[in-house]
């Protein structure tokens, strides 16, 4: 849940930033320890769109160690949960084992020359996937462009897209494995 007091206080700030013409970034870190990891909080969906109606031109937050779904709301992206870029548990932590903990996206949006968005690129990446030639487990921690097919693709992402979405998006197919 968010403070009203520091909510008004932030939600101010986007509105000077807004009123300056700067590309205004929103971001929150949240934790969301509840069952359903890949749901999105209503407070959480409550202040991001406060925030894009405020002059945001973007929201991107992240707790929950999954992807979460996309949205755009007045023209604006909103990106709930990218799930994780860097994550590292001890071996025996048995919580953290599910695929989907160690998925993630880059997500790169596309303006046209008047700002309005026209679209948004995602890229699947992975954490803990092989280690590179570099020789190094450490090297497990870095995210990596998943391999697979576009059918494990667009299964991997079923539910992360809104589909309430009025802009192109675009889901770059696994790496091939192959």
């Amino acid at each position: 849940m968010v403070d009203p007091q520091s909510a008004s206080v932030h939600l101010s700030a986007i509105r000077h930033a807004a009123a300056q013409d700067d590309f205004v970034v929103a971001y929150v870190h949240h934790h969301h320890w509840e069952p359903g990891w890949q749901d999105v909080p209503h407070w959480v969906q409550t202040f991001a769109r406060s925030c894009i109606y405020a002059g945001a031109d973007l929201f991107v937050s992240h707790g929950a160690p999954v992807l979460q779904p996309v949205e755009i709301y007045n023209g604006s992206p909103i990106f709930y949960g990218l799930g994780n870029f860097f994550f590292h548990v001890h071996s025996d932590e048995t919580e953290w084992s599910p695929p989907e903990v160690w998925q993630s996206i880059i997500a790169a949006r596309r303006y046209d020359i008047s700002g309005r968005l026209e679209g948004i690129d995602l890229l699947p990446v992975v954490i803990g996937a092989e280690a590179p030639s570099i020789g190094s487990e450490t090297a497990r921690l870095v995210p990596v462009p998943a391999t697979g097919s576009l059918r494990e693709t667009q299964a991997a992402f079923k539910g992360v897209v809104a589909s309430t979405m009025c802009v192109a998006v675009t889901v770059s197919p696994f790496i091939s494995s192959t």
